[in-house]
C-alpha cells in the first residue's frame, strides 16, 4: 500500500504488489458493460493508445482539460491530453456512473461525445469561470473498449488517486428533499461548516427548532446519497491526500464531515444519531481513521476487517468485494 506521506514504496512492498498483479488485473469488471465512444484517437498528439509504463512511479495517463465558462459559454468543452503521471498536476473525480440513459453531450476536442447524466452534471458544476480545470475521470481518461489498457489503468487507480492534488467526491446535484424548502445539500454543508467552526450554538437542544430539524434532515439525506453505497469510492476517498465532498455547487472538506462523525453525540440530536451512524459515509470515516489517522509506519487494516466493514457496499461483480479493497491493505 502506498504510504500517505509520499508515493514511494519499499522494495519489499513492490515485490508484494507484483505478486498480486493477477488479482488487480481483474478489477475492471465494473466497466465491462459500458458502451462509450472510443477516445483513443484523440488521446495523444499522434493518436496512439497509451503506453504501459512498468517502471516504478512511471505511468502514462490521459487528462481532461475542462474549459472555463468564459470560453465554453453554455456548452461543456473539454480537451483530452496524455502525459506521464506527475503528482499534484490534476484533480481526480470520484463519482457514481449512474444509469446508462439518458446521455448528454460534451464537446471533446471538437467532437460531440455522449456521457452519462451524472457525469454531465459534475462537469457543469466543476467548471471554473476563467481558467481550465485539469481532471482525471475514469470514463473519459480510460479507453473502455481497449481491454488491455482498461485492465492496466484500473489496476493502478490507487496510485492515480493518491497522486492527485485532490479528490472531488461528487455525490450528485442539488435536490429538494421532502419537507425542505431549499436544496438538501446546501443546508447540510452549512451545518457541517458551522460545526467545524466550533460554534457553541451548534450543539442541539433537547427540542429541535424547525430550522435545526431541516438541517438534520438535510444531513441525513446527504449521508443516504447513492454515491456512498459504491464500493469503488472507498479506496478513491481513503487513498487520496485531500478530498472535497461536493453536492451541486456546495462543498465541504471530507475532514469536516469526518469531524462531525467523530463528535456525533455532541453535535447531532439523539433522534438522528442511529440513522447517521449506520450510514455508508460514517463507515467510510471509520476506515479512513484506521488508515490515514494512524500515521506513518502503522500497519494497514486487514482485508478481512475491510470486507466486513463494507459488506453492504454495492458493486456489479461480486469479485469486486475483494478487488475494490485490495489497494488499502
Amino acid at each position: 500500500m502506498t504510504d500517505q506521506s509520499g508515493i514511494q514504496t519499499s522494495a519489499n512492498e513492490r515485490v508484494k504488489g507484483r505478486r498480486r498483479t493477477w488479482l488487480r488485473n481483474l478489477r475492471y469488471s465494473r466497466n465491462i458493460e459500458v458502451d462509450v465512444p472510443d477516445l483513443s484517437a484523440t488521446a495523444t498528439e499522434e493518436g496512439y493508445p497509451l503506453e504501459k509504463k512498468h517502471q516504478d512511479h512511471e505511468l502514462e495517463i490521459r487528462l481532461v482539460h475542462l474549459q472555463p465558462r468564459s470560453i465554453s459559454g453554455e456548452a461543456i468543452q473539454c480537451r483530452l491530453t496524455s502525459q506521464i503521471l506527475v503528482a499534484d498536476s490534476y484533480e481526480a473525480l470520484s463519482y457514481e456512473w449512474g444509469p446508462t440513459s439518458p446521455e448528454l453531450s460534451v464537446d471533446m476536442d471538437g467532437v460531440d461525445t455522449p456521457v452519462r447524466e451524472n457525469l454531465w452534471w459534475a462537469l457543469r458544476h466543476l467548471q471554473l469561470e476563467d481558467q481550465p480545470r485539469i481532471l482525471w475521470i475514469d470514463a473519459l481518461c480510460i479507453n473502455q473498449k481497449n481491454t488491455e489498457e482498461r485492465n492496466y489503468q484500473v489496476s493502478r487507480m490507487d496510485y492515480i488517486y493518491h497522486s492527485a492534488s485532490r479528490c472531488i467526491a461528487w455525490v450528485g446535484k442539488e435536490e429538494i428533499g421532502p419537507g425542505l424548502e431549499v436544496d438538501d445539500c446546501r443546508l447540510a454543508m452549512e451545518f457541517i461548516d458551522r460545526i467545524n467552526s466550533h460554534d457553541a450554538d451548534s450543539k442541539p437542544s433537547i427540542t429541535l427548532s424547525t430550522q435545526a430539524m431541516m438541517e438534520h434532515d438535510s444531513l441525513e439525506l446527504l449521508c443516504r446519497r447513492r454515491y456512498w453505497t459504491r464500493l469503488w469510492i472507498i479506496q478513491e476517498v481513503i487513498l487520496s491526500k485531500s478530498v472535497q465532498v461536493q453536492c451541486g455547487s456546495h462543498s465541504v472538506p471530507w475532514t469536516s464531515l469526518s469531524y462531525l462523525f467523530d463528535h456525533l453525540k455532541t453535535y447531532v440530536h439523539a433522534s438522528y444519531q442511529f440513522s447517521i451512524a449506520s450510514s455508508a459515509p460514517f463507515r467510510l470515516s471509520q476506515a479512513w481513521s484506521l488508515t490515514v489517522k494512524r500515521g506513518v509506519g502503522s500497519s494497514p487494516p486487514a482485508l478481512a476487517d475491510l470486507v466486513l466493514l463494507f459488506k453492504d457496499s454495492q458493486c456489479e461483480d461480486p469479485r469486486d468485494t475483494i478487488f475494490g479493497l485490495l489497494g488499502m491493505t
